[in-house]
């Protein structure tokens, strides 16, 4: 695909977390895109500098090491555009998941629909829903004042009503929001975000401009039967920046250079799958998970239709502890090979959460981290599609981002941690983003939509490998299953399968093959053999045949011994 004809050539990615910051730099090579070169960055958006710029900075004076290439003039600011001698970029694109809690109430009249739909709006932009206002609410109006005084909220979404659809009950919610705003200090009173019916967009300004500042936005309920959040939160996300940048400097600047909002990075990976998903089979669902310090996200996409959720508090950085009082001390304990004392995986874990920047330096600190993220992810799925233990079907591909699982030592302990914790069955491909490239990529969609298919072609994304996760009705060491591969023009190899195991199967990377499967037992979902086209990842094919969800011994060393054979099975292949 030419490149030709694109005014902006060369891209610099930002990303800013609430560890650090990530930069990206993409240009082009010959005549299509690529990526040059990646860096990272301690953030700097908490005490004693308090501004993201410098952290930004010493993440492009990192990749100025890498490529030779000037990108900073004398006073350390970005050099754009790019010079005819090569210098510089031609546009800066910004995601961030860093910054306080943006504190939101929401408003809604019904709580299954528009209510459901600010909360849908919220949840993919960082921000912690406090309270929740509908028709449905059984509190006292007192209390509901009291709430809404004690909630200390950034932000007000108030939504309800179809377009041409309600009218007074969206009005009598809008004057219980003006008299909790009277009672607050003016300068405490949070900026309010209307995604209601749009007739009614002059009567509420009208009624509470005085107040506060009043965002009117598109409905995300203009129909009876469907929410619509696409259109409303470009305009949620312009608002969220205005208040992040009083509480954090340098974003302003930053997209003053940028001309362009800094996206949240849970919405910008959601562009790549949303274009994944409009590329293969409708009824096949993408999934992104990110697991990050001090928050997660989970992101289903399918048929370009896209759902976001970001889960504050759920993270192995700064939310270590918040995650260790949600998810329990067990969850945690059962995903540990090596016996660590209970007392230890506590303490470190709120260690964590008050010095996130700091390393994992001992190979037990990293198995509390990464047996973390294995219950960080599980809750996800739990809270996300509501089947704690049902099987995760219908996913293709998983991509997997955030450093505790694509940054993992090896990609053994990678694939083990998404396994683990989000349990697929069926056929599933794995998915790795180990340079952070996602949320730029997505970001550059809007300027750039060349770039980001010419990268993506590249194989930018590490695939770890296919997997394969049948269920069977049989006792731990039965034989299940019987395998045949052939990798093309090469001989045909056969293994046979035993319940409770995990193993690989040897074809190579990026190279087709095709995969029968035989059952010895009865198989959920399939009866007789299968036949199946697969192509080879990092780690080749993968057979999982530990059943869903994964049933570990009570006993804690059998536990330990049984994790431990799992991770030693899949250093190699079998042959």
């Amino acid at each position: 695909m030419s490149a030709a004809g694109n005014e902006i050539e060369s891209v610099l990615a930002i990303d800013i977390g609430s560890v650090n910051t990530r930069a990206v730099l993409f240009d082009l090579v010959g005549d299509s895109y690529r990526m040059l070169a990646a860096s990272i960055a301690p953030s700097t958006h908490l005490a004693p500098i308090r501004d993201v710029q410098e952290g930004m900075a010493a993440a492009v004076r990192s990749l100025e090491e890498i490529t030779g290439r000037s990108l900073l003039d004398s006073n350390q600011k970005l050099i754009i555009p790019s010079s005819s001698d090569g210098e510089g970029v031609d546009h800066l694109a910004l995601t961030s998941s860093a910054g306080p809690d943006i504190r939101v109430t929401a408003m809604g009249l019904l709580g299954s629909y528009s209510l459901a739909a600010v909360e849908k709006l919220a949840g993919g932009l960082y921000a912690r829903v406090v309270d929740r206002v509908s028709l449905g609410d059984n509190r006292k109006p007192e209390d509901r004042l009291n709430a809404f005084i004690q909630s200390d909220s950034d932000l007000v979404i108030l939504a309800g009503g179809t377009n041409q659809g309600a009218t007074r009950a969206v009005l009598r919610m809008t004057d219980q929001l003006r008299l909790g705003l009277q009672t607050c200090p003016q300068e405490e009173r949070p900026p309010v975000f209307f995604t209601g019916n749009e007739t009614l967009h002059a009567r509420v300004e009208e009624m509470l401009e005085s107040l506060t500042q009043v965002k009117l936005a598109p409905n995300v309920m203009p129909g009876a039967l469907s929410d619509d959040t696409g259109p409303a939160e470009e305009a949620l996300v312009e608002l969220i920046n205005e208040i992040r940048a009083k509480k954090v400097c340098g974003f302003t600047d930053l997209e003053r250079i940028s001309g362009q909002p800094t996206w949240p990075t849970a919405g910008a990976e959601g562009r790549i799958l949303r274009f994944q998903s409009l590329q293969q089979d409708p009824l096949r669902t993408v999934a992104g998970v990110n697991v990050g310090a001090s928050a997660s996200h989970f992101i289903a996409a399918v048929n370009g239709e896209l759902n976001t959720s970001v889960y504050r508090g759920l993270g192995v950085g700064q939310a270590a502890a918040e995650a260790l009082s949600r998810l329990g001390i067990q969850s945690i304990m059962r995903w540990l090979a090596l016996n660590i004392p209970e007392n230890e995986v506590r303490d470190y874990l709120w260690q964590k959460s008050l010095y996130p920047a700091g390393l994992s330096t001992t190979v037990e600190t990293m198995e509390i981290e990464q047996a973390l993220a294995r219950s960080v992810l599980a809750e996800m799925k739990r809270i996300h599609l509501g089947i704690p233990t049902l099987a995760f079907e219908g996913f293709e591909p998983i991509l997997a981002s955030g450093a505790v699982i694509a940054q993992a030592p090896t990609l053994v302990q990678s694939l083990l941690i998404i396994l683990d914790g989000l349990q697929p069955s069926g056929v599933t491909t794995i998915l790795c983003d180990r340079f952070g490239l996602l949320s730029g990529l997505g970001v550059t969609a809007s300027i750039n939509p060349a770039l980001v298919v010419q990268v993506l072609e590249t194989g930018i994304l590490t695939n770890i490998g296919t997997v394969v996760s049948p269920t069977f009705r049989a006792k731990i060491g039965e034989p299940v299953l019987r395998v045949r591969i052939q990798e093309d023009e090469k001989d045909e190899k056969e293994f046979e399968i035993k319940k409770g195991e995990i193993v690989r199967l040897p074809l190579g990377v990026n190279q087709s093959g095709h995969l029968t499967i035989k059952p010895l037992k009865h198989m959920g979902g399939y009866s007789g053999s299968k036949s199946l086209k697969v192509i080879g990842g990092e780690l080749g094919v993968i057979i999982d045949t530990r059943g869903r969800a994964i049933s570990l011994p009570n006993d804690e060393e059998l536990r330990r011994d049984v994790l431990t054979k799992w991770n030693n099975s899949l250093q190699e292949s079998l042959s």
